[in-house]
């Protein structure tokens, strides 16, 4: 990563203090591509801390000690006591793990959603993306519906295809269809079974689509037929809407 985005991070964090935090706010002040970084990882702070609250089970493990406790007093059978004595601690991990899974669930996992960590993962090159040789739409059609069961969304003619790539972050398949326009490169991303990403907010003029920036690139999604599709690329928001626009009213 670069210093400057490091910095920018730090300060979104409030880690900086002094020179260094008046460094990285005059920066972000006078440089369009810091400003938007600070956006975003100021945005992405936000949504991870709404999004991962506590979740508590004080009264739960309450009641599971009195009842142990009971069970303790009351009993005078060696039997009883010899169970507790080897199983407790068994049964007393079995109840901290469904105590885990009720908070993982309250958190989101399972509903269909990008996270904010897979979304990041993927537009900053982390993801283990494997990555097929293809030079025609017929040929990035055949992969995304082997690889997510679905369609290619319609490529027009004088757009190239580069190349797809796909991988799995967290259960969730995705493949990615590197393109080449007259304006320059673009990717379109598809997700399997999914409803929609995180880290995106619908576009004002045009509901149907969410959007959002990271890093310089503008990203539009959409949903069909239980998947999301993204297309990301260093342009401005009316042209992306364009190019969903076109991918969709011809597919």
């Amino acid at each position: 990563m670069n210093e400057w985005i490091e910095e920018v991070h730090a300060l979104a964090d409030g880690e900086l203090e002094g020179e260094a935090k008046e460094r990285a706010i005059k920066l972000v002040e006078t440089d369009e591509r810091a400003a938007a970084e600070y956006q975003w990882a100021s945005y992405l702070k936000q949504t991870v801390s709404a999004k991962c609250s506590n979740t508590g089970h004080d009264d739960a493990w309450k009641q599971c000690q009195a009842r142990l406790d009971e069970i303790d007093a009351v009993s005078s059978d060696t039997r009883v006591e010899s169970f507790v004595g080897r199983f407790g601690w068994a049964m007393a991990s079995v109840l901290f793990l469904l105590i885990l899974s009720a908070g993982w669930l309250n958190w989101g996992i399972g509903n269909n959603e990008i996270s904010s960590s897979q979304f990041a993962s993927l537009l900053s090159g982390e993801a283990p993306f494997e990555q097929i040789d293809v030079d025609s739409a017929q040929g990035a059609d055949k992969i995304v519906r082997d690889r997510v069961g679905a369609r290619l969304p319609y490529v027009e003619p004088v757009v190239q295809v580069l190349g797809v790539g796909h991988c799995e972050i967290d259960g969730n398949r995705v493949v990615r269809v590197d393109l080449l326009d007259n304006v320059g490169r673009l990717s379109l991303y598809i997700f399997e079974d999914a409803e929609s990403v995180e880290s995106l907010e619908p576009i004002p003029h045009r509901t149907e689509y969410s959007g959002g920036q990271y890093n310089g690139l503008i990203i539009v999604s959409w949903t069909e037929d239980d998947h999301v599709l993204m297309v990301v690329a260093e342009r401005n928001v009316d042209e992306m809407v364009s190019i969903a626009d076109r991918m969709r009213a011809s597919g």
